[in-house]
Protein backbone atom coordinates (compact mmCIF):
# COMPACT_ATOMS: atom_id res chain seq x y z
CA UNK A 1 0.00 0.00 0.00
CA UNK A 2 2.83 2.39 1.04
CA UNK A 3 4.60 1.66 -2.37
CA UNK A 4 1.20 2.21 -4.26
CA UNK A 5 1.02 6.31 -2.56
CA UNK A 6 4.77 6.36 -2.80
CA UNK A 7 4.10 5.85 -6.88
CA UNK A 8 1.02 7.34 -7.93
CA UNK A 9 1.14 10.21 -4.72
CA UNK A 10 0.74 13.20 -7.75
CA UNK A 11 -2.72 11.31 -8.54
CA UNK A 12 -3.63 11.44 -5.38
CA UNK A 13 -3.37 15.14 -4.53
CA UNK A 14 -5.37 15.39 -7.30
CA UNK A 15 -8.02 13.45 -5.77
CA UNK A 16 -7.63 15.36 -2.81
CA UNK A 17 -7.96 18.21 -4.02
CA UNK A 18 -11.47 17.58 -6.27
CA UNK A 19 -12.41 15.99 -3.15
CA UNK A 20 -11.69 18.81 -1.39
CA UNK A 21 -13.34 21.04 -3.81
CA UNK A 22 -16.53 18.47 -3.32
CA UNK A 23 -16.79 18.72 0.59
CA UNK A 24 -16.74 22.62 0.26
CA UNK A 25 -20.17 22.79 -2.30
CA UNK A 26 -21.83 19.83 -0.90
CA UNK A 27 -20.83 20.50 3.17
CA UNK A 28 -20.65 23.96 2.77
CA UNK A 29 -17.49 23.29 4.87
CA UNK A 30 -14.10 24.71 4.47
CA UNK A 31 -12.08 22.62 7.21
CA UNK A 32 -11.56 20.46 3.98
CA UNK A 33 -8.49 22.45 3.65
CA UNK A 34 -7.24 21.12 6.74
CA UNK A 35 -8.25 17.74 6.26
CA UNK A 36 -6.13 17.91 2.50
CA UNK A 37 -3.27 19.16 4.67
CA UNK A 38 -2.93 16.41 6.92
CA UNK A 39 -3.26 13.79 4.67
CA UNK A 40 -0.68 15.21 2.71
CA UNK A 41 1.60 15.29 5.77
CA UNK A 42 0.93 11.51 6.23
CA UNK A 43 1.93 10.56 2.77
CA UNK A 44 4.89 12.63 2.99
CA UNK A 45 5.97 11.66 6.32
CA UNK A 46 5.29 7.49 5.34
CA UNK A 47 7.04 8.39 2.33
CA UNK A 48 10.17 9.89 4.91
CA UNK A 49 9.82 6.77 6.89
CA UNK A 50 9.92 4.23 4.10
CA UNK A 51 13.12 5.99 3.10
CA UNK A 52 14.93 6.40 6.15
CA UNK A 53 13.66 2.84 6.35
CA UNK A 54 15.53 1.56 4.13
CA UNK A 55 18.77 3.68 4.52
CA UNK A 56 19.03 2.04 7.67
CA UNK A 57 18.35 -1.70 6.68
CA UNK A 58 21.33 -0.77 3.80
CA UNK A 59 23.56 0.42 6.44
CA UNK A 60 23.27 -2.30 8.78
CA UNK A 61 23.93 -4.77 5.90
CA UNK A 62 26.73 -3.08 5.51
CA UNK A 63 28.13 -3.44 8.37
CA UNK A 64 27.51 -6.62 8.94
CA UNK A 65 29.63 -7.22 5.99
CA UNK A 66 32.59 -5.06 7.20
CA UNK A 67 32.42 -6.73 10.67
CA UNK A 68 32.00 -10.94 8.92
CA UNK A 69 34.94 -9.85 6.60
CA UNK A 70 36.58 -8.31 9.82
CA UNK A 71 35.97 -11.30 11.46
CA UNK A 72 36.82 -13.77 8.28
CA UNK A 73 40.28 -11.36 8.25
CA UNK A 74 41.23 -12.13 11.67
CA UNK A 75 41.27 -15.83 11.26
CA UNK A 76 43.61 -16.12 8.19
CA UNK A 77 47.35 -17.35 8.92
CA UNK A 78 49.62 -14.25 8.39
CA UNK A 79 51.21 -13.49 5.36
CA UNK A 80 54.35 -12.05 7.81
CA UNK A 81 55.17 -12.66 11.42
CA UNK A 82 56.47 -9.66 13.31
CA UNK A 83 59.63 -11.92 14.90
CA UNK A 84 61.82 -14.72 13.53
CA UNK A 85 60.99 -18.37 14.37
CA UNK A 86 63.06 -20.43 17.31
CA UNK A 87 64.91 -23.00 15.44
CA UNK A 88 66.08 -26.25 16.63
CA UNK A 89 68.64 -27.46 13.68
CA UNK A 90 66.81 -30.51 12.08
CA UNK A 91 69.33 -33.28 11.28
CA UNK A 92 68.18 -36.44 9.25
CA UNK A 93 67.97 -38.82 12.38
CA UNK A 94 71.01 -38.99 14.41
CA UNK A 95 73.45 -38.18 11.95
CA UNK A 96 75.43 -34.68 12.40
CA UNK A 97 74.08 -31.67 10.80
CA UNK A 98 75.02 -31.87 7.23
CA UNK A 99 77.60 -29.16 6.45
CA UNK A 100 75.91 -27.27 3.52
CA UNK A 101 72.93 -26.83 5.13
CA UNK A 102 74.26 -25.83 8.50
CA UNK A 103 76.49 -23.33 6.42
CA UNK A 104 73.34 -21.90 5.15
CA UNK A 105 72.00 -21.70 8.72
CA UNK A 106 74.70 -20.09 9.65
CA UNK A 107 74.60 -17.22 7.20
CA UNK A 108 70.84 -17.03 8.08
CA UNK A 109 71.41 -16.15 11.58
CA UNK A 110 73.88 -13.53 10.32
CA UNK A 111 71.99 -11.92 8.09
CA UNK A 112 67.94 -13.12 7.73
CA UNK A 113 67.19 -13.15 4.02
CA UNK A 114 64.26 -11.02 3.69
CA UNK A 115 61.38 -13.23 3.00
CA UNK A 116 62.59 -15.23 6.59
CA UNK A 117 59.30 -14.05 8.46
CA UNK A 118 56.95 -14.77 5.37
CA UNK A 119 54.34 -18.12 6.24
CA UNK A 120 55.40 -20.45 3.45
CA UNK A 121 52.09 -20.43 1.70
CA UNK A 122 50.67 -23.84 0.67
CA UNK A 123 49.21 -23.48 -2.96
CA UNK A 124 45.77 -23.85 -3.67
CA UNK A 125 41.82 -22.48 -4.49
CA UNK A 126 41.48 -23.47 -1.11
CA UNK A 127 43.56 -21.48 0.38
CA UNK A 128 41.83 -18.09 -0.45
CA UNK A 129 39.56 -18.56 3.14
CA UNK A 130 42.77 -19.83 5.15
CA UNK A 131 45.73 -17.68 4.12
CA UNK A 132 46.68 -13.93 4.15
CA UNK A 133 48.54 -13.64 0.34
CA UNK A 134 48.56 -11.10 -2.31
CA UNK A 135 47.29 -13.19 -4.43
CA UNK A 136 43.51 -14.78 -4.55
CA UNK A 137 43.72 -17.85 -6.14
CA UNK A 138 39.92 -18.15 -7.22
CA UNK A 139 39.93 -15.81 -10.01
CA UNK A 140 41.77 -17.91 -11.58
CA UNK A 141 38.97 -20.47 -11.89
CA UNK A 142 38.53 -20.08 -15.23
CA UNK A 143 42.06 -19.84 -16.48
CA UNK A 144 44.18 -21.84 -18.59
CA UNK A 145 47.98 -21.75 -17.66
CA UNK A 146 50.42 -21.68 -20.18
CA UNK A 147 54.21 -23.01 -19.74
CA UNK A 148 57.05 -21.24 -20.88
CA UNK A 149 60.63 -21.22 -19.18
CA UNK A 150 61.73 -18.24 -17.41
CA UNK A 151 63.43 -16.79 -14.53
CA UNK A 152 61.70 -16.83 -11.05
CA UNK A 153 62.35 -14.02 -8.89
CA UNK A 154 62.91 -15.15 -5.15
CA UNK A 155 61.22 -12.74 -3.72
CA UNK A 156 58.06 -13.12 -5.73
CA UNK A 157 58.00 -16.94 -4.52
CA UNK A 158 54.99 -17.36 -1.75
CA UNK A 159 54.97 -20.73 -1.10
CA UNK A 160 54.73 -24.33 -2.53
CA UNK A 161 52.18 -26.58 -4.41
CA UNK A 162 51.75 -28.68 -1.61
CA UNK A 163 53.76 -28.81 1.94
CA UNK A 164 53.33 -32.39 2.00
CA UNK A 165 56.86 -32.90 2.14
CA UNK A 166 58.07 -30.28 4.10
CA UNK A 167 58.05 -32.52 7.35
CA UNK A 168 60.72 -34.67 6.95
CA UNK A 169 60.81 -36.95 9.72
CA UNK A 170 58.26 -39.84 9.63
CA UNK A 171 55.85 -38.90 12.32
CA UNK A 172 55.93 -34.86 11.43
CA UNK A 173 53.19 -32.76 10.48
CA UNK A 174 53.85 -29.51 8.66
CA UNK A 175 52.50 -26.73 10.93
CA UNK A 176 50.41 -24.52 8.40
CA UNK A 177 51.89 -21.23 9.89
CA UNK A 178 55.33 -22.33 9.29
CA UNK A 179 57.86 -19.55 8.00
CA UNK A 180 60.26 -20.05 5.38
CA UNK A 181 62.89 -19.77 8.47
CA UNK A 182 60.87 -22.32 10.41
CA UNK A 183 61.27 -24.46 7.46
CA UNK A 184 64.85 -24.27 6.79
CA UNK A 185 65.59 -25.01 10.92
CA UNK A 186 63.04 -27.05 12.22
CA UNK A 187 61.38 -29.37 9.39
CA UNK A 188 64.41 -29.89 6.02
CA UNK A 189 67.17 -31.80 7.59
CA UNK A 190 69.27 -31.37 4.48
CA UNK A 191 71.26 -34.33 5.05
CA UNK A 192 71.60 -35.48 0.98
CA UNK A 193 72.80 -32.05 0.19
CA UNK A 194 76.16 -31.22 -1.54
CA UNK A 195 78.19 -28.69 -3.32
CA UNK A 196 76.75 -30.15 -6.32
CA UNK A 197 73.57 -29.08 -4.96
CA UNK A 198 74.05 -25.14 -4.37
CA UNK A 199 76.01 -25.42 -8.40
CA UNK A 200 72.57 -26.70 -9.31
CA UNK A 201 70.42 -23.19 -8.03
CA UNK A 202 72.28 -21.21 -9.98
CA UNK A 203 72.69 -23.31 -13.22
CA UNK A 204 70.42 -22.03 -15.86
CA UNK A 205 71.54 -25.05 -18.38
CA UNK A 206 70.17 -27.50 -15.63
CA UNK A 207 67.49 -28.84 -17.88
CA UNK A 208 64.89 -31.32 -17.02
CA UNK A 209 66.93 -33.22 -14.52
CA UNK A 210 66.26 -33.27 -10.76
CA UNK A 211 68.76 -31.94 -8.28
CA UNK A 212 72.18 -34.07 -7.63
CA UNK A 213 72.08 -34.96 -3.65
CA UNK A 214 74.19 -37.85 -2.00
CA UNK A 215 71.23 -40.45 -1.72
CA UNK A 216 70.57 -41.64 1.98
CA UNK A 217 69.89 -45.53 1.57
CA UNK A 218 66.98 -46.05 0.75
CA UNK A 219 65.59 -43.49 2.07
CA UNK A 220 63.06 -41.87 -0.17
CA UNK A 221 63.00 -38.81 1.16
CA UNK A 222 66.54 -38.12 0.59
CA UNK A 223 66.33 -38.15 -3.52
CA UNK A 224 65.62 -35.20 -5.34
CA UNK A 225 64.33 -36.60 -9.06
CA UNK A 226 62.35 -34.98 -11.70
CA UNK A 227 62.56 -31.28 -13.11
CA UNK A 228 62.30 -28.47 -11.13
CA UNK A 229 58.70 -26.34 -11.91
CA UNK A 230 56.69 -23.27 -10.78
CA UNK A 231 53.29 -21.69 -11.11
CA UNK A 232 52.75 -18.17 -11.51
CA UNK A 233 49.24 -16.19 -10.53
CA UNK A 234 50.02 -12.65 -11.64
CA UNK A 235 53.78 -11.40 -10.57
CA UNK A 236 53.68 -14.08 -7.84
CA UNK A 237 54.96 -18.21 -7.79
CA UNK A 238 54.44 -21.31 -6.02
CA UNK A 239 57.08 -24.10 -6.52
CA UNK A 240 54.89 -26.84 -8.28
CA UNK A 241 57.78 -29.28 -8.04
CA UNK A 242 60.99 -29.32 -5.73
CA UNK A 243 59.32 -27.33 -3.22
CA UNK A 244 62.44 -28.48 -0.48
CA UNK A 245 64.89 -27.21 -3.32
CA UNK A 246 63.62 -24.29 -3.52
CA UNK A 247 63.35 -23.72 0.00
CA UNK A 248 67.44 -24.34 -0.57
CA UNK A 249 67.80 -22.07 -3.19
CA UNK A 250 66.12 -19.14 -2.01
CA UNK A 251 68.52 -18.70 1.01
CA UNK A 252 71.54 -19.90 -1.36
CA UNK A 253 70.91 -17.43 -3.84
CA UNK A 254 69.86 -14.38 -1.58
CA UNK A 255 73.28 -15.22 0.45
CA UNK A 256 75.36 -14.72 -2.37
CA UNK A 257 73.47 -12.68 -4.84
CA UNK A 258 71.36 -10.88 -2.72
CA UNK A 259 67.29 -9.92 -2.57
CA UNK A 260 67.41 -9.62 -6.18
CA UNK A 261 68.39 -12.97 -6.72
CA UNK A 262 66.57 -15.08 -9.72
CA UNK A 263 66.55 -18.76 -9.95
CA UNK A 264 66.61 -19.33 -13.80
CA UNK A 265 65.44 -20.98 -16.85
CA UNK A 266 63.26 -22.69 -14.95
CA UNK A 267 59.76 -24.50 -16.31
CA UNK A 268 56.95 -21.97 -15.17
CA UNK A 269 53.30 -22.55 -15.23
CA UNK A 270 51.55 -19.38 -15.87
CA UNK A 271 47.91 -18.27 -15.02
CA UNK A 272 46.97 -14.54 -16.13
CA UNK A 273 44.41 -12.43 -17.63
Amino acid sequence: MKKFIYQHQGSLLIGLFVLGLALDYFLAIEQWVLVVAALVLIMVGETLCENVKSEMIALQEMKKAELEERERQSKLIPHEHRFLETHKRKTYGDEPENTVIAELRNMEELRPAPFSNKTLIEWGFSSDNKYECPVQYSQYNNVTGVDEYGDVPIKRILGACTTNNMATGSEEVFEPNTTYRGTLFNYLHGGNLNQESLGYFEDENRGHEGMPVERIGNDRKTRSDGEWSFVKYGDYYFSNHGHQRTVFAMYHLFQKYGDEAVIKNVKITKYAF
